[in-house]
């Protein structure tokens, strides 16, 4: 018999169903309140322009040029700061919550989601969804 692997992620009762699998609502100290979301990002630093280029529901990661080097944090900063203004949050809202110094990110975005309303959190997510998809090149 195999044990099962558990994940940093869960899909509670309480919590939304995500429109595509590169949202993932996180668990433990993070997220007490259940109210952040997780978001995998491949970045390619040292684009011309910042773009959403890759956004699947069903592949566990979006693709997003950053104009930004990938030096000094600089392309983590830009990364955080475009994602707030296409999801028109708070740039404290979006955070890189691992993989600083890899292409491949987990950005944290605080204070997203209301722990008690489900419906009004599933309406939020495909909201959020929506506007990256619109945002692609």
């Amino acid at each position: 018999m195999t044990k099962k692997k558990q994940s940093n992620t869960t899909t509670a009762p309480n919590l939304p169903t995500l429109p595509t699998q590169c949202f993932a609502i996180p668990t433990g100290q993070k997220n007490k309140d259940n109210t952040s979301l997780l978001l995998k990002v491949a970045v390619k630093p040292g684009s011309k322009q910042n773009n959403i280029v890759q956004l699947d529901p069903h592949i566990e990661e979006m693709s997003v040029q950053v104009a930004a080097p990938p030096v000094d944090g600089e392309a983590n900063q830009e990364l955080c700061e475009y994602i707030a203004k296409v999801l028109t949050l708070r740039k404290s809202q979006v955070s890189v919550h691992a993989g600083q110094k890899s292409r491949n990110k987990v950005l944290m975005i605080s204070e997203i989601l209301t722990e008690k309303d489900q419906q009004g959190n599933e309406r939020r997510l495909v909201e959020l969804y929506n506007k990256l998809i619109g945002n692609m090149q």
